[in-house]
């Protein structure tokens, strides 16, 4: 228990060290790469979800700032399924509250970072997984399983472009 009680906490210190060499850029970026990466892994390991969604999400807007996209979408995927996990857990509603808050900055990032690295049928993806999370969000009743449900019924750009008339156009927004 002491042994697994120390390797979360270095977990911590190497994610708060992460993020605070991210925040200086620079030549201390390789190093917050490392201590980012070494949290992710061991919070995996150890099975915590919401710590290592953070981990994955401070990873996205460590290779976003230096426009590495491609790179940055893994750790969008990472941390936005993460964040689904740790979703499921709450009940409080001011929790609940403050996490979405949170979430909506993982799509927002997911979003920007898909188009940047000209992806947009996963900047779609992204923008469609954030609408119908803001809006399962809103209901209460049996949330759990319209969110099972929700998750597999979120269409693609190409299948939706597929039901367009020739002469259509699709606008879509993003905005949380």
């Amino acid at each position: 228990a002491e042994a697994g009680k120390n390797t979360y906490a270095t977990a911590l210190a190497h994610g708060n060290l992460g993020r605070a060499r991210r925040k200086l850029g620079g030549t201390h970026l390789p190093t917050a790469e490392a201590n980012l990466q070494s949290a992710l892994e061991t919070f995996f390991t150890l099975g915590r979800a919401y710590e290592e969604m953070l981990a994955a999400a401070e990873l996205v807007v460590l290779y976003r700032d230096q426009q590495q996209f491609d790179q940055a979408l893994v750790y969008c995927e990472r941390s936005q399924q993460r964040a689904e996990i740790v979703r499921s857990g709450i009940s409080d509603e001011r929790a609940r509250a403050g996490f979405i808050a949170t979430v909506s900055d993982l799509y927002a990032n997911a979003v920007f970072c898909a188009m940047r690295a000209e992806q947009p049928a996963l900047a779609f993806r992204y923008m469609e997984m954030a609408r119908s999370r803001a809006f399962l969000d809103l209901l209460k009743n049996d949330e759990a399983d319209l969110a099972r449900r929700a998750a597999t019924a979120i269409p693609t750009l190409q299948e939706v472009q597929s039901l367009l008339p020739p002469d259509c156009l699709l606008l879509e927004y993003f905005t949380m």
